[in-house]
This record gives C-alpha cells, sequence and structure tokens, in this order.
C-alpha cells in the first residue's frame, strides 16, 4: 500500500454527541485527517466519542481551539449556532465547515 503524500490536517469536531455524528465517521477516517480534538456540552457522550475517536475532549469549544489550534473545525450542532460558531473558528484561524451550509 503506497503511503499518502498529502498533509495530515488538524482537524477538532463541535458537536460530537448528536446522532448525526455517525455520518460523519467516514469522512473523519480519511487518511488526510488528523482529529485531535472533540467538544460537546454533554461530557459523558463527549468523552465516549473522544475515546473512540483517540483524541482529546472538551467541553467547551473555545478552550479546545485554543489549546489545539486546529487547521479544520468540523460543527455538527443545531443550525442556529453555526454562523457564531464559525467565526469563532475562523478567528482562531481554522477553517470551519457545518454540518449544513446555508446562506440565508
Amino acid at each position: 500500500m503506497e503511503q499518502s503524500s498529502e498533509k495530515r490536517l488538524r482537524h477538532v469536531v463541535i458537536g460530537i454527541g448528536g446522532a448525526v455524528f455517525t455520518e460523519h465517521v467516514p469522512a473523519l477516517a480519511l487518511p488526510t485527517v488528523e482529529v485531535v480534538a472533540v467538544s460537546d456540552i454533554n461530557v459523558e457522550k463527549g468523552k465516549q466519542r473522544a475515546d473512540q475517536l483517540h483524541c482529546a475532549f472538551s467541553q467547551y469549544y473555545h478552550q479546545m481551539l485554543t489549546e489545539t489550534r486546529p487547521d479544520v473545525a468540523v460543527i455538527i450542532t443545531p443550525p442556529i449556532l453555526h454562523a457564531s460558531m464559525t467565526i469563532d473558528c475562523l478567528s482562531k484561524t481554522s477553517f470551519s465547515n457545518t454540518a449544513k451550509n446555508r446562506v440565508s
């Protein structure tokens, strides 16, 4: 098997506790993805998902962004939170991708 010469991007995931997370698992397993941390307000579920992904967990996404300085932030929260979280991620120099990209 050939090694990929592509750089692995450091990813964080915000909103890891919801059922929609399972739809994102294949993308997070790509060889160019390194999940470094996840965040959720549900501490129990968040820690379980962090264990599954072999990464750090933080209840507070602002703290996670500061500590990890990711290349990419995946936001899987209710859509009402996407705009403010995207702005927070971009201010920490992360590219963000929301579960539903909408323009209102």
